[in-house]
């Protein structure tokens, strides 16, 4: 018996081979397969036929001429663009605008995300972090490590291949940076690796990276510096000096990075070899190297290492060497190595204040807002192509009666949507160009519009648009062809319950988004309003900071305290300064001492974390703080004799009420026993988005800060003598001053910002949504023209016409309202849930958006109503 080829292989060629070729063909195939009776070979010769010449059209058998096709199109969709201005024109107004927001955000948010992606191997680069821990639950986690941990892992244990320590420059140890006449005052300095330019790969422009740092009196400036202090002059090679107490000395310049867009989290100026650090500075001299710590300790692993269990790991180095004092406090300190890539978003540890910070958030916040953006314009696009589906319909109906088939029809109507989006994206592409600029002044980053750059993006892109034009060009491509068919040119397909849910549901969607988005542009603007009009426990507008002198420190303590306590006296002897006190830090710096501390006679294992701030004994009267029990810090108390403590410090230290505190006293790891002399009112000594600590404030004589509580009466002529006095008493050091308001301000920027941007955002798609809804009731009414005559004849008012028509739109709107109100709930309560102090949810959250959405709805629809019921009746019904 003769076998026969395999059935589903032959079925397959007969469905993709040309029918001009499939007999000649198929007889070849058979002939082989009787000489080689194999099936598997005859699957495989089938294959072999899959060449573009022999497979059939997706379209017929007809061979088409593409370019000619594809001209056709073109031809026909530019006439009808033409044609039909109004929505040419509101369509690409729609795209363009939606699709510029998008690639701006787009933009942005890439700039975000690349923050230190710059530096090689940058996967195997982690920062090592501290989280404590006690009786298992996790109390704090701190950026900042031992100076002994680095260099006892890298020696201890494998997989280490470089490690290098950083330790930045605190509120209070700015330096003055001097070459030739020339002072600059700067907390841009960090102490560093010898290895840190080998390990963060930023550019130099002059000098070596593997030997810039080699010397203790080596010195590298950023580009920036590098022209503020030499100007043109090439600086390599010369000296600068820095004081600074003990860090003074002179150094040698040896390096100067080049000017980059590449962005990282650190924020330097200036980088000093840390081995001069530990050489000069009491701190680290008289302590070993697990007493102290204040340094970023970083590690490149070898590729493969987990860094998870290489934590393990460390922390037996760390119990090895502080175990004992750790389980004194009843304390437990695990390690953790976090990716450098991820610092910049990852939410702020303590000891991450004086480092570049970005906001996750914000950029989940914003990816939404695009997504939606761009559904709203492909929203809008469906809507004005469905309204003109009808009129198309006769079109269509001809094209069908001469032999045009549905697939033809349909790819018609894609290319026009693919030609409006490809052109709206070329437009977006040059918009974004030319406002990415300006841009940057909002943002407060250099952002070059790079993306055109980037291949990921095109990839994208191209895969984007084709989704969206098939997306939005389908649909009405269907309706098209169904209204153009003989059988339903007549019909009011749209009134169906189908149709009329499609409709709803598309208007409901943008009255939805609308809503929304207002109810968050409202909450945004409360709260940052609420941050920078907030009490904040002292009067900040009377309140005028200057940096304290450094420069004085080389002259000696007894100096330094006697040029103090004039400059004092000067300021005190004119009525319009009220007071001074000088302090280790303000308000508003972001920084503060930190250390353990427990009541006299409490075991060692209660000691808790509590924020310590020297200051003198005006310090209560200039800030006015609100003394709850006690006295204040008297001029006669000795350093370190006695404290102040807040009221959050009372439940730190299990204390019911300010009186009894009066009796105890504190012990401060690290200084020393202190007596409790009163308990004042809590202040927020840096933004609302935290808590106030527990915190001391302790006496002592530590002028890195002068605080004057001055009359504003007068206020030019007062700051003129206050800066005058400064100069004359300390001629070296740069005077440097600001108000405690302004500072406060400035901390919610990042707020402001957002803000703006979301405002901004906000605004174009509640724009581009009217436009949509618009377009929807237009669709809508055109298909009532008829009814609306019919009911004109009949003797309906126009009362109840505008009733009877308005009637479905109020109740999309309710339903719309009902749908918004738990997201616009949880969604609130999620944002504000980032902020220790927040305003209440209130009914204006809900209200207000009703009422802005309510009110643009009711003109849009009035407007289009009432043009539908100016029509004359027998115009409307003339074709019956």
């Amino acid at each position: 018996m003769n076998k026969r080829p395999p059935k589903y292989p032959l079925k397959f060629f007969r469905w993709f081979c040309h029918p001009d070729y499939r007999e000649d063909i198929e007889g070849d195939l058979n002939e082989r397969f009787d000489q080689r009776p194999s099936r598997w070979h005859f699957a495989l010769e089938v294959l072999k036929l899959l060449r573009p010449e022999i497979i059939r059209p997706i379209t017929g058998t007809k061979k088409l001429n593409y370019y000619g096709m594809l001209k056709h199109y073109l031809l026909i969709t530019i006439r009808s663009f033409k044609k039909e201005k109004s929505y040419t024109v509101i369509n690409l107004f729609g795209l363009i605008l939606s699709i510029s927001v998008s690639l701006l955000i787009w933009q942005y948010i890439d700039a975000e995300r690349s923050v230190d992606n710059f530096h090689s191997d940058v996967n195997n680069k982690f920062r090592a972090n501290y989280s404590f821990f006690q009786e298992g639950t996790l109390k704090r986690t701190e950026s900042m490590t031992h100076n002994g941990l680095g260099p006892e892992v890298e020696e201890s244990l494998a997989g280490v291949k470089n490690m290098v320590r950083v330790r930045p420059m605190f509120a209070d140890e700015g330096v003055i940076i001097s070459h030739k006449s020339e002072n600059v005052f700067s907390y841009g300095a960090y102490y560093v690796e010898d290895s840190f330019l080998d390990f963060f790969n930023y550019p130099l422009e002059m000098g070596i990276a593997s030997e810039a740092l080699s010397k203790p009196n080596s010195i590298v400036l950023s580009k920036k510096a590098a022209i503020k202090h030499f100007g043109d002059e090439n600086p390599m090679g010369k000296t600068i000096h820095i004081s600074g107490g003990a860090l003074t000395g002179d150094f040698i310049v040896t390096g100067v990075l080049e000017k980059t867009t590449k962005r990282s989290h650190f924020d330097f100026e200036y980088l000093i070899p840390l081995e001069y650090m530990l050489a000069h500075y009491g701190i680290y001299t008289r302590h070993n190297d697990w007493h102290w710590s204040n340094f970023y300790t970083f590690f490149e692993l070898e590729s493969g290492t987990s860094h998870s269990a290489f934590a393990t790991r460390v922390d037996d180095i760390i119990k090895g060497n502080i175990g004992e004092d750790l389980a004194s406090r009843d304390e437990t300190l695990k390690s953790s190595f976090q990716p450098i890539s991820n610092i910049y978003l990852d939410p702020a540890l303590d000891g991450d204040s004086g480092l570049f910070k970005g906001n996750a958030l914000n950029l989940q916040t914003f990816s939404i807002v695009a997504i939606v953006v761009l559904i709203v314009a492909g929203i809008n696009y469906i809507n004005l192509a469905s309204a003109r589906a009808i009129k198309k319909k006769d079109e269509v109906s001809l094209k069908k009666a001469i032999g045009a088939n549905e697939p033809q029809l349909i790819v018609q109507f894609l290319f026009e949507s693919l030609l409006l989006n490809l052109f709206s994206f070329g437009v977006s592409l040059i918009v974004c160009y030319l406002i990415s600029a300006n841009l940057q002044s909002l943002i407060g980053i250099e952002m070059d519009f790079l993306l055109i750059q980037n291949q990921e993006f095109w990839m994208i892109a191209v895969i984007a648009l084709l989704m969206i034009s098939l997306l939005t060009g389908l649909y009405p491509a269907l309706l098209s062809i169904k209204l153009g068919s003989l059988r339903l040119a007549k019909s009011q397909m749209l009134t169906t319950s189908k149709g009329l849910l499609i409709r709803k549901s598309l208007m409901g969607f943008q009255l939805l988004i609308s809503l929304v988005l207002v109810a968050a542009t409202w909450l945004v603007y409360n709260q940052v309003n609420y941050m920078k009009n907030a009490e904040m426990g002292i009067a900040t507008d009377q309140l005028f900071v200057i940096q304290g002198p450094r420069a004085v420190i080389e002259e000696g303590r007894d100096v330094m305290v006697t040029k103090e306590k004039r400059f004092k006296e000067t300021l005190l002897s004119h009525s319009s300064i009220e007071s001074i006190s000088a302090t280790s830090n303000v308000p508003s710096t972001g920084e503060v001492w930190s250390g353990g501390a427990r009541k006299l006679g409490d075991p060692i294992d209660s000691q808790m974390q509590a924020d310590v701030i020297l200051v003198d004994h005006h310090f209560s009267k200039t800030y006015d703080l609100e003394l709850l029990a006690g006295d204040h810090l008297r001029e006669d108390m000795r350093e370190y004799e006695g404290v102040l403590i807040n009221e959050t410090a009372l439940a730190t230290f299990n204390i019911t009420s300010p009186a009894e505190a009066i009796n105890y006293s504190l012990v401060l790891t690290n200084w020393d026993t202190m007596k409790i002399h009163g308990v004042v009112k809590d202040v927020n000594w840096n933004s609302l988005h935290d808590a106030v600590e527990p915190t001391i404030y302790s006496i002592s004589n530590y002028p890195a800060f002068f605080t004057l509580k001055i009359n504003t009466e007068n206020l030019q002529q007062t700051l003129g003598l206050v800066e005058n006095t400064y100069n004359e008493l300390y001629p070296k050091d740069p005077y440097i001053n600001f108000f405690l308001d302004d500072e406060f301000n400035s901390l919610y920027e990042s707020e402001k910002q957002f803000g703006q941007i979301f405002g901004t955002m906000a605004l174009i798609a509640i724009s581009i949504s009217s436009l949509g809804l618009l377009s929807l009731i237009a669709y809508s009414l055109s298909q009532k023209v008829k009814e609306i005559g019919i009911r004109k004849v009949l003797g309906a008012n126009s009362k109840q016409l505008f009733q009877l028509l308005s009637k479905e739109y109020v109740q999309v709107l309710l339903a719309s309202l009902i749908v918004a109100i738990p997201i616009i709930f949880i969604g609130a309560k999620s944002w504000l849930d980032n902020f220790a102090y927040r305003v209440e949810i209130n009914i204006d959250l809900f209200l207000l958006p009703t009422l802005v959405i309510s009110l643009i709805t009711f003109i849009t629809i009035s407007n289009k109503i009432l043009t539908a019921m100016r029509i004359d009746p027998a115009e409307q019904l003339r074709d019956e």
